[in-house]
């Protein structure tokens, strides 16, 4: 008995859009491992050969965390041995990952920008309170996700196999809760790069910053714009995905993955950047990165240059 047409199209355009997200996943997955492989003796110089503090447990998890979690997600999407149940644990576990790689990531930033603040409280209230609130849209966009339902079907003798595990919106008119993630952290990244470029703006219009220090002002300034643009970018990008009636319901989330594997690619760039410019040679070397939430010594002498 032949497959009715519209069957025929509809099991075709599914398995379409299934195999753009593997691929989709697996390309960010290698630009992920890839930038692991770039920067790996860098990290083992100035990450591991170090003491045991707060940024290197910080370090540890938000770099990890990610990378395991997205080598379980090429495994989950070619597997086929899912029941809705099963999966809906999977995306519970990947949420809880995104969330823990989210925050321990935020709270790198948030230490970096109270060290330059010199401690401030006030500062450390605004992010930390904006942190919780970001926490809280996280966890209440989460809930409009469930595990979509991929069809079976068979084409004359060609057998479309559709496996994986992936997320789906539980209801179209449910599209601005999932969006509400990428907003709020659209928000929380402003809130930090506005505090970040206010203080640096402020130290360098007083003059008294030494040479290493206006070289980690130098890097803290270019890698705070490069990382709140592309930022932006992806999150904007995620909130069209998301709101756009014309696009798919399958491809909303597509960009999801992508968003947590450039945020610990730009985030470990830029702590590795601050530690290769904090050379051990000056005071800043412990005061700005080793022992992350201390003051920034604006003055500090240099030994070397």
């Amino acid at each position: 008995m032949a497959t009715p047409p519209l069957q025929v199209s509809a099991i075709i355009e599914a398995w379409s859009l299934l195999v753009a997200t593997k691929y989709y996943n697996l390309a960010t997955i290698i630009i992920l491992v890839y930038d692991h492989c770039l920067t790996f003796d860098l990290e083992v110089e100035k990450i591991w050969k170090q003491g045991w503090t707060l940024p290197k447990w910080l370090w540890l998890v938000f770099r990890y965390v990610a990378l395991i979690t997205q080598v379980g997600l090429v495994l989950g999407d070619h597997l086929p041995i899912w029941t809705h149940d099963s999966c809906l644990l999977w995306l519970q576990i990947r949420v809880s990952a995104d969330q823990i790689m989210t925050t321990t990531t935020s709270i790198m930033l948030i230490l970096r920008v109270w060290a330059i603040f010199e401690r401030a409280r006030w500062t450390m209230f605004v992010m930390a309170a904006t942190l919780v609130a970001q926490t809280g849209v996280s966890i209440w966009s989460y809930q409009a996700f469930t595990a979509a339902i991929l069809p079976t079907g068979k084409l004359s003798v060609h057998q479309y196999r559709f496996t994986g595990c992936f997320f789906a919106p539980k209801a179209p008119d449910r599209v601005g809760q999932v969006a509400s993630n990428f907003v709020g952290l659209l928000v929380l990244d402003t809130v930090i790069f506005l505090l970040t470029v206010l203080r640096l703006v402020k130290v360098v219009a007083s003059g008294k910053q030494s040479t290493t220090s206006a070289r980690l002002i130098s890097v803290m300034l270019r890698d705070g714009v490069l990382y709140f643009l592309i930022i932006c970018i992806v999150n904007g990008a995620n909130v069209l995905l998301i709101q756009l009636p014309s696009v798919s319901m399958d491809l909303r989330p597509l960009n999801t993955e992508f968003t947590v594997n450039i945020t610990v690619i730009l985030v470990s760039r830029h702590f590795l950047n601050l530690r290769d410019a904090a050379r051990p040679t000056t005071n800043l070397n412990s005061t700005l990165v080793g022992n992350l939430g201390k003051e920034l010594q604006t003055a500090a002498p240099d030994a070397t240059d």
